[in-house]
């Protein structure tokens, strides 16, 4: 603490405005880090919604192709069917 107090006020205002920048900067790292580590997550996300929608298609499409079938099979006239 001595040694603080032997220097003169201007440095000690630089050196307590180094040390504020500096973790500063350490901040500002981490958050960006973190931000593109959320644009990854989000990135992921969109693909795996984009065959969520394509799987619910697929499931409509399952149903139809199941209803037209049945109904051929029933009438046993799968040209009219279509």
């Amino acid at each position: 603490m001595q040694i603080i107090n032997n220097l003169k006020i201007g440095t000690r205002l630089l050196a307590s405005f180094a040390i504020v920048s500096i973790i500063l900067l350490v901040l500002v790292f981490i958050n960006y880090s973190q931000t593109i580590n959320l644009g990854i997550l989000q990135d992921t996300s969109a693909e795996r919604g984009k065959f969520s929608v394509l799987s619910t298609k697929a499931q409509a499409d399952a149903y139809l192709l199941y209803s037209t079938i049945a109904n051929a099979e029933l009438n046993v006239d799968f040209a009219a069917t279509q």
